[in-house]
């Protein structure tokens, strides 16, 4: 099927597969290899990507349950039989999803190697399993285990797992330190004798050690698959728009190439308030991004030292410990320029110095300070819905790992191709903005054109809504103060203060020229990026919500002294 047929964004994995038509056409890998299910060949590019996968067999994922999940489409290079690529046609997570070849339901075979599955299906007799990663064999073996309690499932791994206890009827092969894949190729007799022992004892058994290559490398998935999983992965777990999303994602990728460029923006999760996924946030990329040292404080030596020693610093509950702190905020600024350095004298007096570049991540309430906010891109974080379903971040654990590799792989593939990408500038008027997005944007070119479009799109959106949130906030604050030294005010309830601001000059905050007007609500949300919040307060006897002068005085001294002065 070609790219254009078909449209997957309300279509289950199962009506993909059926309006591809795959179990009625045939295909010459039938002849080679015993088959679960008739595969295809695919025509032209995956659905969301760039990269054409014509010639591209098609295999069908499943579950325990045998429903198909999701859709493999794996392409040798050149016809060569061990050097291949492979790509997910659906977004679905893969936990305990697979790939079946062969037929039975009283001996299962699970393995994380494409080859090795086919080879040990052919030469063993033995339904086999590929389950797309190492981290997902466990899960593999446990959930065909309990859909068949009377079955054996053997795990034959080239790694050995780190499996938990696992089910009785569930037993784990010790292969040989390398070549398992040769192995069941040049022996297949004693590879099934030794499976067949396993299964009688019901525990590991070594198998003799041979000399053989090791399994052929594969190219993993491509560029454009790799983002989608990523991109879906986060917004299974945060509540914030695809496009941020989409450049959290470029930012990870850029934590493995920050050697390769002479600029490393930091990149934050800012919430109004509490509770809104920003902590969500930053462990996610705990799990994903290179050599993560994940705190929820840090000192400028420790911060020194972490840096120094490449580690990408993950920075939670940022705003807790970076006030007053002029040191530290010197430090996390100078850290986006590649000849940064902090020198500091040694033990015996020769001057010692700390790289301090590199990228870092950080989570907080409110803004940052300006300096660090011009050097950032920020994210938006938002609380979900209460409808809204989201998944913790600890049970996509195995999930991240191996997307994790895959984006160590990519970039390892793409580095020198990334270094020397040359790209047109975000169309911004902002020097700083442009410098900050335009690493994520050649790691986006490096992709494909398709990604390439979306993150200049999301980039350009994310940088007006920096600049619209920040100049609404702070003619919020300037209009809020006039209010308050025009009626010469204590304190104002919260509808008051919203019905003042919606009846003040030039419609800002009303419903005029298409603006939503402002309520106590959406107020109260944005004076929370200036840690104002509305409190029960006496006006005329009665008790009320709303806000003091008191609790503006900061905002005011911080944001209004350009109007004080002009006043004068």
């Amino acid at each position: 099927m070609k790219r254009q047929d078909i449209s997957i964004s309300k279509l289950s994995p199962e009506e993909i597969w059926n309006q591809l038509g795959y179990e009625t056409k045939k295909n010459p890998i039938e002849k080679l290899y015993p088959l679960d299910t008739v595969t295809a060949r695919w025509e032209g590019n995956l659905p969301g990507g760039d990269e054409d996968f014509t010639g591209a067999t098609v295999f069908p994922i499943k579950d325990a349950t045998k429903s198909i999940r999701n859709g493999l489409a794996v392409k040798f290079e050149n016809g060569a039989p061990d050097t291949y690529q492979f790509a997910y046609i659906s977004m679905e997570a893969t936990e305990g999803f697979f790939v079946r070849f062969g037929s039975g339901n009283k001996i299962f075979l699970v393995t994380s190697d494409f080859l090795t599955a086919v080879a040990l299906a052919k030469n063993t007799g033995y339904p086999s399993h590929f389950s797309l990663y190492p981290e997902n064999t466990e899960d593999v073996a446990i959930n065909l285990a309990k859909a068949f309690p009377d079955a054996m499932v053997v795990i034959c791994e080239d790694q050995q797992p780190d499996c938990n206890k696992l089910p009785k009827n569930v037993c784990q092969l010790i292969p040989p330190e390398k070549g398992f894949y040769e192995k069941v190729l040049a022996k297949p007799k004693q590879v099934k004798q030794k499976i067949d022992e396993c299964i009688l004892i019901k525990k590991n058994e070594v198998i003799e050690e041979v000399k053989a290559k090791p399994v052929p490398k594969k190219t993993g998935i491509n560029g454009n698959t790799l983002v989608r999983l990523l991109v879906a992965l986060v917004l299974s777990c945060c509540s914030m728009s695809e496009g941020a999303a989409l450049l959290f994602v470029l930012y990870v990728f850029f934590t493995y190439l920050t050697d390769k460029v002479q600029h490393a923006p930091l990149f934050g999760f800012c919430a109004p308030a509490r509770r809104c996924g920003k902590t969500t946030g930053l462990k996610l990329g705990a799990y994903l991004v290179k050599d993560p040292f994940y705190t929820k404080l840090v000192t400028k030596s420790a911060l020194e030292i972490i840096t120094d020693g490449s580690k990408t610093p993950l920075l939670d509950e940022l705003d807790q410990f970076i006030k007053n702190n002029p040191d530290l905020v010197g430090l996390i600024n100078g850290g986006v320029e590649d000849a940064a350095g902090n020198a500091h004298t040694g033990k015996q007096g020769q001057v010692v110095i700390r790289k301090t570049y590199g990228a870092k991540l950080y989570a907080m309430i409110g803004r940052p300070p300006e300096t660090v906010f011009d050097r950032s891109i920020i994210i938006s974080m938002k609380r979900k819905g209460v409808n809204e379903l989201k998944d913790r971040v600890t049970s996509k654990k195995k999930s991240c790992l191996h997307l994790r590799r895959e984006v160590m792989q990519w970039c390892e593939a793409n580095s020198d191709e990334f270094e020397a990408m040359l790209i047109a500038p975000l169309d911004v008027n902002n020097d700083r903005a442009r410098d900050n997005y335009e690493p994520l944007l050649r790691i986006a070119a490096c992709i494909s054109d398709t990604i390439e479009k979306e993150a200049r799109a999301a980039s350009i959106a994310n940088v007006l809504l920096q600049q619209a949130t920040d100049d609404s906030g702070e003619q919020l604050i300037g209009d809020i103060k006039r209010i308050f030294d025009d009626a010469d005010l204590k304190a104002i309830s919260s509808a008051e203060l919203a019905a003042k601001l919606r009846g003040s000059e030039g419609g800002v905050w009303s419903a005029s020229n298409g603006n939503k007007a402002i309520n106590p609500i959406r107020m109260a949300q944005m004076l929370e990026l200036f840690e104002v919040s509305p409190k029960p307060i006496r006006i005329d006897g009665k008790q009320v919500r709303g806000y003091s002068r008191e609790s503006f005085e900061d905002a005011f001294a911080r944001y209004c002294v350009q109007d004080e002065v002009t006043n004068e």
